[in-house]
């Protein structure tokens, strides 16, 4: 060291003065002086060097020092830049704008918001107050509230001051989430200053008094201003010639408004100057606010000009056309005025002459187009011709517009004066002549074929109308169609049968034209003319044969340019003469019905001859109507390409008619009818099928009885051996039952369906197959059952309004809410606590007997109201009345609803009923019906209306003292005083009375005519004896004709049959009202036509017949189609006008009279005998169910009749060319005047302590045959039940279905109702009631003695035994207090009620289940020394305790525990029932049939999930499959083939073909090359040849993942492979490559389900133990640590679990000698097998071994804890609960009876994860459902719909969640104990809300909610608490 420094330093001397030379002849001598601090340095680095060279070792020892420093420094500055940072959360902070204040002048301080960019809010403070971790300087009184997750607002009590500015400081803990680290925790704002601006500034006339003129201006302030410092700062200054009318009064007045955020100024009164002058408005600086602030520091000034007495002018002139009310443009010339002027001053005043054409001297080539004059060129010599000018009346007397009517050419030029001197209101005059120049305008030009149709009567004369508007002359070109080459012209065109679209060119290769040039007559300008073209001479041809096909088309023409075109102006017109109107009806099957009609007759015409044409224009099916004008013709879908049907031709003779096939314009848009239903059967023989169960729902664990009856469409044909498949899905879609049948002669058939106790909650649904082929079904009926927890009803509830039903309305002081409450065992039930809520809307009155009256909205309710209504007791009888308070709303009409609901006694739980009425304070309603369209009714046209009074019950009565009055509606201008005090004209709605009349209504009603004579808008309004409206109808009457006016195309005929249904073979009668004149065709119809009748009718109303044909069956529809006389004036309504009306045949001839006999009432215990008879020999089931299961179902009786023939709809489709007839010339001439399952509960977060409760009360016979004999069935109902048991009974013959419904009343003697909790954890204390009725007939009061049985699970706190003294047919309520012991299971409980030798008996059960879920803890690792002991840590119930213990000589010990986790694995999608499946696979100690086992059922699931490609869908065979999961199925599949289990081929085959198409596909990123990868392994192992996907795969992975591939398990499959392909080089380098990734330093999450350390390690060690064998001994001992860390940390998840047993089973390694013993706590020790359970005394474990060999131990604890956990769990995911009330605030405490909220709050750390949350109910509480979305608001809430028949699944709803959630689930089990939700939770709160109802009073735990990832680690708990549930 102390050499080279002896070299280094001379060296370095010597370049520093070589330096120091060649600076030196570069730059000369420099002089510089060093500062201080360089000499000071120098001197130090001198000090420094004379120290290096005295001491030259330890020199260079510190200079080697100081470099490895700075070399370490920086490596690891390196090192801490490279590590994963935490994200900061930044925010948004938007300081408070400007107060608003409200419209009573209160201000509404705007809130300080601080937002978030990401979820920030501790849950439990989500929407409540922050608390104390926000600080603001200087403080100010207000709150801080969390609004949302993301959101921090402060809202100050008052307002902000004004221009101050503040500091916020947030509290680094406690205030946010705990995992939330901010950028910033200070931030600063300023509030708004004190600012003001000239809102408005004028010059004011007022409209009232012409000398009133001021200035007012209005100044608008952003806070409450001090007004003395406005006053002392306002100044006005005025300009010259500008003076006060007076000198006494101050010069400007200030008033302010409530709020002082505006201040008005009035100036003085001004006097007028003789010029224009202004005034300026100042503010000066110095204003203030009333609360301080800032001061202005800039004046404000406002420059205001004030018109001079000479400053009247006149402006804006201009000439427009306008419309005169016959509609012909008239010429107007309009001007304004700067100031109001009327009409009278400008009398005179105004003037018009028209100028020449030219100025004089213009040269005469010059003289052409139109002169465009000037004003200056305007003298004396050109103001010759005056124009006559008469004014148009203004809306008011003084106006600033002002027209004028003339007459003048069009081109030419006007000169427009108005005189000086005109006055003005207020005194201004024009001082000045104002003219203009103006150019008249030309009339617009028109030319139009009149009406819409195209189709033109051969009988008519032929002629086309037109009408042509500012033409000279009209242009005419006839287009005749060639000879066939209609089909061309269909064929090729588009646009509407009237205009069809085609190309100039093309259309020229079809006609023969013909061209007239017409000259019309000259009229008045803007006239219109009318004229006609007669197509008679263009129907014949050269040849003679006549031809009526025409294109029209009409264009201007000018006889002095007759070469001109002009297209624009043109109109075209597609035209078919011809008598021949056709109409076509499809039918269902494709066949049609062809109808002809007579245009000019109405009649129908026979021998007619129906050709349907192909496109290429041959005829492809005929057919000739018969006498009745019908062709039928066969189906046409089958018909392509060049035959596919284009047009039905129509002809006769020489007449020719057509109607294009499949055009939409064509057909008749029946949709505003009655035409809904389902779908018409394609086929007579297609098959539907009825189902329906006995009683609809079903507890978990029930057996459900399925019924299905199959019927043809027709009933018609053999039934007998026809193979159907029952299958059964769950609520997720998954099958749970499949099942094969075959028919029997009469169709009836039935399955059963046994449910688990584990089985889904929710809808099931049911589908019935029929079986075509190998896999070809057909779905032909369906149904639903549910399963839920339920407890049966056993009590009926009834409200009603009124005593009596009401036909109409009824009157608010008639109205009782009466309630009547009954056992269902037929008994009152007293002493019933009654609630109930009444909602009113309003209502618009409406009848179904008085369908076409319209009532008046007048005197509705404004908004609607919700009420919750003081609570009632029922008395002896059953009866309550609720307290409507409804004089509240006198004088209203509104609906009223009402909804009660009873409560058993002492419960919570209740039924509800529901009653509603419509409510009027009127004694009678006045209702009005019109004769027609009131939007447009032609001026002096005779139009009426009929009004009719109607009672309460709706009849009609007398009612008199009223008046009629005609009101005129429009709009006027009215002065409307202005927040500044001034006045404005506002254009506001008036009704001008324009007549007014007694009337008396008879009780026949009364036609009043409506006034048409002019034009308007109007109204009769009919008005009470009090003056108040009782109705009104409105109309528009418009000018006398309009030539432009499109038909209306739906002119609908009314239909009204004279009666709803009708027997087969019975004659119908139509009553038809018209809206004219004509005939037409009546049909029979649904899916085809049935019947047919031709009618015609010369008056707008008849009644028509037609019959029934004699096997009709079910519903029909009646359909009209009917077209209007020739002779009718109804010109402008369409010619076809049509209706349908519905229909229906009973079904007398297809019931089955079938019959039980029974006794009426039995005892409990008693046998009830069935008789049941029929009076055919049939196929009968039978069933007995507790009415109050089917109240809870909202089950009704089966109705397979019903079903069968339930509505249809109307499926044939109506096409016709009817209402494209044109009405004659002449006539319209008259018109126009000119003018996932599991095995066990554990395995689905179930409850495993589920109560023994009493079996459903619900029996059934089973399918038996009876004929009329009968048969003697008997049933013996149990000794607890009292209710009532519905008797149904369906019997089925192969041609009739009957349905038996009756009853009987079980009744005891003394009759005992508990009321118990369903659930409850131990330390609950709680009441259960119990209701006694005493049933025995005697007579005073009875004294009962009631006992209570009460086994282990509970202690009692109040006496066993009381005495209740009770009535006969009376009832009372006893009480007992209890709490739940620590014994888990299902808790007895017996009542007896004894009074001498009668007693009654109850039984009742309660479940107790712990506070907490199922859980399993694993602690393994690895032992070097003779002996480890390891403690238990968790304090377990001995119920379901399952704790374990093991030791081995290798890790596969682990794998015990693994085994124990996945069966208590609570999900099943794919994934995860595959990896459950994997330790019957894998674990040695496992018998061969309990793996058989588990293998048949894991298969029988992966054959109902894989799809037809071979991969498997996630939950069931559908498309929504997981290409990773269908990979791992491969795996599993294989393992279970080599370990001899028999795998199913086909299966296997069919996976196998997809994993070739995936493994040689290809990938849009490493996660699907790594399944790829997976895939080639997995085909190797079976011995398919891999090499090309290898290098194919490879290649892709080298090209997009180069630098990471090798490092993934991608991979160490591929190694594997290559390993199976004898490539044991590449296998071996390659495989090296892969990291054990639990040993990296740092691991970047990849955010995939299905892959991550622990997988990846899992997977290596399995690769590695099985095909890497010479490699085992280099598996670190530290992998093999960090695979038990994670074990024992719990972080791991199905799919980790299940390989890490692969790879441990394959790495296996048993030698060595072990010992397993336990410890009591005493120290006692009990030596046990190397694999054992523990005992409930054991305290730790002892594991040993012999040698010098590692051993691997286990200790796995399941089950439940004894005691809840008190703190909560917060590892990737964050869950809270709430309870509420109803409104949001968090409470403790309810009253029974009371419905309340549960809020969820979730979180989690990550993105989206996958989550299960288990939400563990308290007792005495009950789940509240939601109302499905879709359903009507009276539908029920739960039950099935009975063979609904509809082949749709319905999508699954959520039967939980409430508005206020911000979160959904995916799905959601619902128990009677807890609530299981699945879903994706983000890193943003979710809320998730439902409702609970309190049901008992006690004292019970709130169980901590759980959450926990499907695929990943994360887990969370909330805190337990307590709820207290008390008697209302």
């Amino acid at each position: 060291m102390n050499k080279a420094l002896q070299i280094c330093l001379p060296a370095f001397q010597l370049l520093s003065r070589g330096i120091s030379w060649v600076l030196t002849l570069l730059f000369g001598e420099v002089n510089w002086q060093a500062p201080g601090w360089l000499k000071k340095l120098a001197l130090w680095l001198e000090v420094a060097v004379r120290w290096m060279r005295a001491k030259p070792k330890q020199a260079g020892i510190a200079l080697l020092a100081f470099a490895l420093l700075a070399t370490g420094g920086t490596m690891g500055w390196r090192w801490y830049q490279a590590q994963p940072k935490q994200q900061r959360v930044s925010y948004v902070v938007t300081a408070p704008a400007l107060t608003p204040y409200d419209e009573k002048d209160r201000p509404q301080p705007l809130p300080l918001v601080v937002e978030f960019n990401e979820s920030t809010a501790p849950l439990k403070q989500i929407d409540k107050p922050a608390g104390d971790g926000v600080q603001l300087s200087p403080a100010l009184a207000g709150s801080w509230v969390w609004e949302g997750d993301r959101k921090l607002v402060f809202s100050p009590k008052a307002d902000w001051p004004i221009d101050a500015e503040f500091e916020v400081t947030l509290a680094k803990k406690k205030l946010f989430a705990e995992s939330v680290k901010l950028e910033e925790y200070r931030f600063t704002f300023k509030t708004a200053p004190f600012a003001a601006n000239v809102a408005e500034s004028r010059f004011y006339q007022d409209p009232r008094d012409a000398n009133l003129k001021k200035l007012v201006a209005t100044l608008h302030f952003s806070h409450p201003v001090d007004p003395a410092s406005i006053q002392k700062n306002i100044n006005l200054k005025l300009g010259g010639g500008l003076g006060f009318q007076s000198d006494k009064v101050p010069p400007y007045s200030i008033s302010f408004d409530k709020a002082k955020l505006n201040a008005f100024i009035h100036s003085a009164p001004l006097t007028v100057p003789k010029e224009d002058s202004d005034i300026l408005l100042t503010l000066a600086k110095g204003a203030k606010a009333s609360q301080g602030g800032n001061a202005l520091d800039a004046e404000l000034t406002s420059q205001i000009s004030v018109p001079g007495l000479y400053s009247l002018r006149f402006d804006n002139v201009q000439m427009l056309l306008a419309d005169n009310e016959r509609y012909e443009p008239e010429q107007v010339v309009m001007m304004s005025s700067n100031v109001p002027v009327s009409e009278a001053a400008l009398k005179g005043k105004v003037h018009a002459w028209l100028l020449p054409e030219y100025p004089p001297n213009t040269p005469k080539e010059d003289q052409h187009g139109n002169y465009q004059w000037g004003a200056s060129q305007v003298g004396k010599a050109q103001l010759t011709t005056e124009l006559a000018l008469k004014a148009l009346p203004a809306a008011d007397e003084y106006g600033t517009q002002h027209s004028w009517r003339f007459s003048a050419p069009v081109g030419r030029s006007v000169f427009l004066q108005v005189d000086a001197g005109v006055q003005a209101f207020g005194g201004y005059q024009s001082g000045k002549i104002m003219s203009r120049v103006f150019q008249v305008a030309p009339y617009p030009k028109a030319v139009k074929l009149l009406s819409d149709g195209a189709l033109l009567s051969m009988a008519s004369d032929k002629k086309i109308a037109f009408v042509a508007r500012g033409l000279p002359g009209v242009r005419i070109e006839v287009g005749r169609l060639l000879p066939n080459q209609l089909h061309h012209l269909v064929d090729q065109s588009s646009g509407n049968f009237a205009k069809p679209e085609i190309a100039d060119q093309y259309l020229d290769t079809l006609v023969e034209r013909f061209t007239e040039e017409r000259t019309l007559p000259a009229t008045e300008p803007g006239k219109p003319y009318y004229d006609s073209i007669d197509l008679t001479r263009y129907l014949a041809d050269k040849t003679g044969n006549r031809r009526g096909v025409f294109m029209l088309k009409l264009t201007p023409f000018d006889p002095k340019h007759p070469k001109n075109r002009d297209e624009e102006t043109s109109d075209s017109r597609f035209i078919l003469v011809s008598d021949l109107g056709v109409l076509a009806k499809t039918a269902v099957d494709g066949s049609n019905d062809v109808f002809v009609q007579s245009i000019s007759g109405g009649n129908a015409v026979d021998g007619v001859k129906i050709d349907v044409i192909g496109r290429n224009g041959l005829t492809v099916a005929s057919s000739l109507t018969d006498s009745s004008g019908r062709a039928h013709l066969p189906a046409l879908k089958d018909l392509t390409r060049e035959k596919a049907p284009l047009m039905y031709l129509v002809s006769k003779g020489d007449d020719v008619s057509f109607l294009p096939i499949n055009r939409y314009d064509r057909q008749l848009d029946l949709s505003r009818f009655d035409i809904g239903g389902i779908a018409n059967a394609a086929s007579a023989q297609q098959l539907s099928s009825f189902v329906f169960s006995d009683r609809g729902m079903y507890r978990p664990g029930e057996t459900a009885h399925i019924h299905s009856i199959t019927r043809t469409a027709n009933w018609v044909g053999s039934l007998t051996g026809l193979p159907l498949e029952i299958e059964i899905t769950d609520p997720r879609g998954q099958t749970v039952k499949k099942e094969r049948i075959k028919l029997s002669s009469s169709g009836f058939e039935s399955i059963d369906f046994a449910s688990s106790d584990t089985s889904a909650t929710g809808d099931y649904q049911i589908g019935v197959y029929l079986i075509k082929g190998k896999n070809d079904h057909e779905q032909i009926g369906s149904g639903s059952i549910k399963v839920k927890e339920f407890e049966p009803d056993r009590m009926k509830v009834s409200a009603t309004l009124s005593h009596a039903p009401v036909a109409g309305w009824i009157k608010p002081e008639d109205i009782k809410a009466n309630v009547k409450v009954m056992h269902l065992f037929g008994s009152p039930a007293g002493g019933r606590r009654v609630e109930g809520e009444m909602v009113l809307t309003p209502s618009v009155p409406a009848f179904a007997a008085f369908p076409d009256y319209r009532f008046s909205e007048a005197g509705q309710l404004k908004e609607p109201f919700r009420d919750a209504l003081p609570s009632a007791t029922s008395n002896d009888q059953g009866d309550a009345e609720l307290n409507l308070n409804l004089a509240r709303f006198a004088r209203s009409t509104y609906q009223l609803h009402l909804t009660a609901r009873a409560f058993e006694a002492g419960s919570g739980r209740g039924v509800a009923a529901e009653s509603a009425v419509l409510v009027s304070s009127a004694p009678y309603l006045i209702g009005v019906k019109s004769d027609g369209e009131m939007a447009y009714i032609q001026r002096n046209a005779k139009r009426a209306a009929h009004w009719l009074a109607l009672g309460p019950d709706l009849k009609p009565i007398i009612a008199e003292q009223l008046t009629v009055n005609w009101v005129e509606r429009k709009y006027v201008s009215v002065l409307v005083k202005q927040p500044d005090a001034t006045f404005k004209y506002q254009s506001r709605k008036k009704e001008i009375n324009r007549d007014s009349k007694p009337l008396s209504l008879p009780a026949s009603g009364s036609n009043l005519t409506l006034p048409t004579a002019e034009p308007g808008d109007f109204a009769l309004v009919i008005k009470g004896p009090d003056g108040a409206e009782l109705n009104r109808i409105e109309y528009t009457v418009v000018g006398a004709a309009n030539i432009a006016r499109s038909l209306e195309r739906n002119a609908e005929l009314q239909l009204t049959l004279n009666k709803k249904d009708y027997k087969a073979g019975e004659e119908i009668e139509v009553n038809i009202r018209a809206p004219y004149t004509g005939a037409g065709l009546i049909t029979i119809e649904r899916d085809k036509v049935y019947s047919h009748i031709w009618f015609k009718a010369d008056t707008t109303s008849s009644v028509q017949k037609i019959t029934l044909p004699k096997d009709f069956e079910g519903n029909g529809y009646i359909s009209v189609q009917f077209i209007r006389s020739p002779s009718s004036d109804e010109v402008y309504m369409s010619p076809l006008s049509y209706g349908v009306v519905p229909f229906a045949v009973n079904l007398d001839a297809r019931r089955l009279d079938v019959k039980i006999a029974n006794a009426k009432e039995v005892k409990p215990g008693q046998k009830l005998e069935l008789k049941v008879s029929s009076n055919q020999d049939a196929r009968i089931v039978v069933f007995a169910v507790d009415e109050g299961i089917l109240q809870v179902a909202r089950y009704n009786t089966p109705k397979p009749l019903d079903f069968f023939f339930q509505k249809r709809a109307l499926d044939v489709r109506t096409s016709q060319i009817l209402d494209l007839i044109l009405p004659e010339f002449a006539r319209l001439m008259q018109g126009a005047a000119p003018g996932g399952d599991a095995a066990g509960a554990l395995g689905k977060h179930l409850n495993p302590f589920k109560r023994k409760r009493q079996s459903a009360v619900a029996w059934w016979s089973g399918l038996i045959d009876v004929g009329p004999q009968g048969k003697t069935l008997s049933y013996t109902v149990p000794d607890t039940f009292n209710g009532k048991l519905r008797l149904m009974a369906v019997a089925v013959t192969p041609d009739k279905i009957g349905v038996f419904e009756g009853g009987t009343q079980v009744r005891g003697d003394l009759i005992l109702s508990p009321n118990v909790p369903y659930i409850l954890a131990p330390g609950d204390e709680f009441t259960v009631s119990l209701g006694v009725f005493n049933n025995l007939r005697t007579a005073g009061i009875t004294p009962v003695q009631l006992k209570l049985d009460a086994d282990v699970a509970f202690t009692l706190l109040s006496p066993a035994q009381q005495t209740l003294n009770i009535a006969s047919q009376r009832e009372a309520s006893a009480e007992f207090r209890l709490r739940a012991n620590s014994v888990l299971g299902s808790g007895s409980l017996r009542f007896t009620a004894s009074s001498g030798s009668k007693q009654g008996i109850a039984r009742d059960a309660v479940s107790i289940r712990p506070a907490v879920p199922y859980s399993t803890k694993l602690s393994v690792g690895r032992f070097d020394h003779a002996t480890q002991e390891v403690a238990l840590s968790r304090d377990l119930f001995k119920e379901y305790r399952k704790v374990s213990a093991g030791v081995a000589g290798s890790p596969l010990v682990w794998a015990q525990g693994l085994a124990v986790y996945l069966d208590g694995y609570a999900y099943s999608c794919t994934e995860q029932v595959i990896s459950k499946g994997f330790p019957a696979l894998l674990l040695p100690n496992l018998d061969r049939t309990k793996t058989q086992t588990a293998f048949n059922k894991l298969k029988q699931t992966l054959a109902e999930r894989q799809n037809d490609e071979g991969s498997f869908g996630l939950w069931a065979s559908n498309p929504d499959i997981s290409r990773f999961a269908s990979v791992y199925a491969v795996h599993y599949l294989i393992e279970a083939k080599e370990r001899g289990l028999p795998v199913s081929d086909d299966m296997l085959k069919r996976a196998n073909s997809w994993l070739e198409t995936l493994a040689t596909g290809s990938s849009e990123n490493l996660s699907e090359a790594r399944e790829r990868a997976y895939a080639i392994y997995l085909l190797s192992r079976q011995g398919v040849m891999t090499s090309g996907m290898i290098a194919a795969l490879q290649q892709e992975l080298e090209a997009h993942h180069a630098k990471v591939w090798q490092q993934d398990l991608t991979a160490a499959y591929l190694a594997a492979s290559y390993k199976l392909l004898k490539q044991d080089a590449l296998a071996k380098s390659l495989f090296k490559t892969v990291p054990w990734l639990l040993l990296a330093k740092a691991t970047p999450s990849t955010g995939e389900s299905y892959y991550n350390p622990l997988v990846h390690d899992a997977q290596r060690l399995y690769l590695l133990s099985r095909h890497f064998k010479e490699q085992l001994n280099s598996v670190p001992a530290a992998e093999l640590a960090q695979l038990g860390n994670a074990i024992s940390a719990q972080n791991y998840h199905s799919l980790s679990a299940a390989y890490l047993m692969l790879g441990l089973e394959a790495y296996s390694n048993n030698a060595g000698t072990f010992t397993l013993a336990e410890v009591d706590k005493s120290g006692k020790v009990s030596k046990l097998d190397n694999t054992a359970m523990l005992s409930n005394t054991a305290h730790r474990v002892r594991f040993g071994k012999e040698g010098a060999l590692p051993g691997f131990y286990l200790l796995s604890e399941a089950g439940f804890d004894k005691l809840p956990p008190k703190a909560a769990i917060k590892q990737g995911v964050e869950i809270i609960r709430e309870y509420t009330d109803l409104a949001g605030k968090v409470i403790s405490k309810v009253k029974i009876g009371e419905e309340f909220l549960v809020r969820l709050r979730l979180r989690s750390e990550q993105k989206g994860s996958q989550m299960a949350i288990v939400e563990l109910l308290p007792g005495g509480v009950e789940i509240v459902p939601s109302p499905k979305e879709d359903a009507p608001a009276q539908a029920s809430l739960e039950g099935e719909s009975e063979g609904d028949g509809d082949p749709q699944r319905p999508t699954w709803q959520a039967p939980l969640g409430e508005k206020q959630s911000s979160w959904r689930p995916d799905y959601l089990d619902m128990r009677d104990d807890r609530i299981v939700l699945y879903g994706n939770i983000s890193k943003d709160a979710a809320t998730f809300v439902y409702r609970l109802r309190a049901t008992h009073a006690g004292i019970f735990q709130t169980p901590a909610p759980y959450a926990e990832a499907m695929y990943g680690t994360q887990q969370g708990r909330g805190v337990a608490g307590k709820l207290e549930i008390v008697k209302p």
